[in-house]
């Protein structure tokens, strides 16, 4: 298992050799890439008890379907003989552990999704394998999964339709994780939100606008403390979804497939491909691999310094490299790219300014891709930068740092992680106001913003004076404090068994019907056996009923998948046939048509067993396909 006494060195020989092997043969043919690939594998720790598998995951406080998730899962594995020890840390602990540190066996958790598939690209691309955050936190190589992720970049309209399809294909046979299911994005909203909830999903900005009904404070309920502790945008042990973010900062556009309609939105005729919508920027004017936008004049950061074309190269800059080409490894200068954010300072080739008020991105993807990269948050060059302590350049923290205090990977970074309240200092319709750690923070509205008064901006009008967040991990109390009128709305989803009460009662007119952008799924570290091995994971998938699961223990509110990707292009027929095909050529067992949701691993059961039960003559035999033995009683041996 990683973390214990005699953990294998060769997790940080492999890293390194990736990094050279991607560094000097990007060119390569695919078969030299295939050949670094088994070398790089091959550097996996050999000596590792295979039998002996650590499962990380939340306790249940912090989220109950993981953790009955992970049970069900050890019971199955032990069954089979596996030494399956629980890895419980509380979610701030686990995204640490996970995705900074990536010290783990297997994970048990939840990842935020986006509308368009590329967000696979920042999950898997082996260029990422090395680096810490939220970008592949398997450490999962696979040079052919890494073609693919980069096509569907590069093409546009139906050849990108395939290349999606194919990718899709690719990363359910290979299973570097298993998806679990979507579970239901239910909130409770109360009357006086009830309408701007039903035009805005809650991940948006404007979820929190409010109308004519809002109240002068808007009240909801968080079931984390995470950012009621730290608001740093790049926090990566504090941040999934950046709901919190963009009330805060605000970006070059926002994301208009979170909202329902465009009711109170500007028609806009341009050239887009995607359903982005301009927000810092007025105008976006599509070049040839270019966006040329126009910012608003009139935009102030929180602490009255105006917001420039300097900030947003900044920005671009700062999440392709938080040191600003000051950290050094080795003698080498190096780049700490950011942990947040980072698939989108990829699509970037160049910003480049004219004046105050024009910004040029340059980009390396096709349009739609490219167009993602608009949504990231616009930081204050003042408040972050190095400067060089003039009156136009000023110095931000990170030109406050010493030399010595700028490490030479990300997950060291104590300004990725800083809870200073100093900068928190964004230009969004929302400011910070206060905080109670563990309990609560409150936002204050942003007089100066340009929806302040919706003069010639055609948005909605921030109407909520105060934004509070108020952290309580019972769903059922969420729901009690919304019929009494005590809170507003929930920007957590509400737990699944919660869920079934409300429905079952009749009385679900409190529930908001949101979709879900975020997907459960089980992890695997890459870099240690057996998880490293595409059998074994496979074997693993099959012991999981997600049929089952999203009944029992969601109580029916999720979605079994058998990928993360929403509204995916493949269809059931063309589901059927590469299902059917691989199955047949691999000599799996299988019964009348696929299930749907999980078609490359069937679950192992029978008709005769109770639904979720597994048959375990069954499952020994695919283990033992995997390379696991057993002896004639059926007991795993020593692996």
């Amino acid at each position: 298992m990683t973390g214990s006494s005699d953990g294998p060195p060769e997790r940080i020989s492999r890293r390194s050799l990736l990094t050279a092997g991607a560094a000097g043969l990007t060119a390569a043919t695919a078969g030299c890439m295939n050949r670094v690939q088994s070398l790089v594998n091959s550097t996996t720790n050999l000596n590792a008890d295979k039998s002996a598998l650590q499962i990380t995951t939340v306790p249940a406080d912090d989220d109950g379907q993981s953790i009955q998730i992970v049970r069900e899962l050890e019971a199955n594995l032990e069954t089979l003989g596996f030494d399956v020890s629980l890895d419980m840390r509380s979610t701030t602990e686990f995204q640490k552990t996970v995705f900074l540190e990536q010290d783990f066996d297997m994970y048990v958790g939840t990842y935020p999704i986006g509308p368009d598939p590329d967000f696979l690209y920042e999950l898997l691309h082996s260029s990422f394998a090395t680096e810490e955050g939220w970008q592949n936190p398997f450490g999962f190589i696979d040079f052919d999964i890494d073609s693919l992720l980069t096509a569907q970049r590069q093409e546009s309209g139906a050849e990108r339709e395939t290349q999606i399809k194919r990718l899709l294909f690719e990363v359910a046979k290979k299973k570097p994780f298993i998806p679990i299911c979507l579970p239901s994005g239910d909130r409770a909203v109360g009357d006086a939100m009830a309408s701007p909830w039903e035009r805005y999903h809650p991940h948006s900005r404007l979820a929190y606008f409010g109308d004519e009904e809002a109240p002068e404070t808007l009240t909801s309920i968080i079931m984390s403390s995470q950012p009621t502790q730290n608001l740093n945008p790049f926090s990566t042990a504090y941040r999934s979804h950046g709901t919190y973010i963009d009330l805060i900062y605000d970006s070059l556009a926002i994301d208009g497939s979170l909202i329902a309609d465009e009711e109170g939105l500007a028609e806009f005729d341009s050239e887009l491909e995607t359903a982005v919508r301009p927000w810092l920027a007025e105008s976006i004017d599509v070049g040839d691999s270019e966006l040329t936008l126009a910012l608003r004049d009139d935009v102030q950061f929180h602490d009255g310094t105006a917001l420039t074309a300097e900030d947003v190269k900044f920005t671009y800059e700062f999440i392709a490299d938080t040191s600003m080409g000051t950290a050094v490894s080795g003698g080498q200068s190096v780049d700490l790219p950011a942990t947040n954010y980072r698939r989108h300072a990829a699509t970037v080739e160049s910003v480049t300014t004219a004046g105050d008020h024009e910004v040029t991105i340059t980009f390396e993807t096709n349009q739609a891709v490219a167009e993602r990269a608009l949504l990231v948050p616009i930081l204050p060059k003042h408040v972050w930068g190095l400067g060089n302590g003039s009156e136009t350049d000023q110095q931000g923290a990170l030109g406050e740092l010493e030399q010595n205090q700028i490490p030479s990977r990300q997950g060291h970074w104590s300004l990725l992680g800083s809870d200073e309240t100093d900068l928190i200092v964004g230009s969004g319709p929302y400011e910070f106001a206060n905080r109670v750690e563990d309990n609560q923070f409150s936002l204050e509205r942003f007089e100066d913003h340009f929806t302040y008064d919706n003069d010639g901006v055609e948005y909605p009008q921030v109407t909520p004076q105060t934004v509070e967040f108020l952290n309580d991990t019972s769903s059922a109390s969420a729901i009690q404090q919304v019929e009494g009128g005590v809170v507003d709305v929930t920007t957590s989803r509400i737990e699944p068994h919660v869920i079934e009460d409300i429905t079952a009662g009749g009385d679900d007119d409190i529930l908001s019907d949101h979709r879900s952008w975020s997907f459960y799924h089980i992890g695997f570290n890459d870099n240690v056996l057996p998880c490293s091995e595409q059998e074994f994971r496979h074997a693993v998938a099959r012991i999981l009923d997600r049929e089952w699961i999203v009944d029992s223990i969601f109580s029916g509110h999720a979605d079994p998948i058998w990928t993360p990707v929403r509204d995916h292009p493949v269809s059931d027929d063309e589901l059927e046939r590469e299902a059917t095909e691989w199955m047949d050529q691999r000599g799996i067992e299988r019964n009348g048509r696929i299930d749907e949701s999980q078609p490359f691993a069937p679950f192992c059961g029978n008709e005769s067993m109770q639904q979720g039960r597994v048959d375990f003559d069954q499952a020994r035999r695919v283990f033992e396909s995997a390379g696991f033995q057993f002896n004639e009683d059926g007991v795993l041996v020593d692996n």
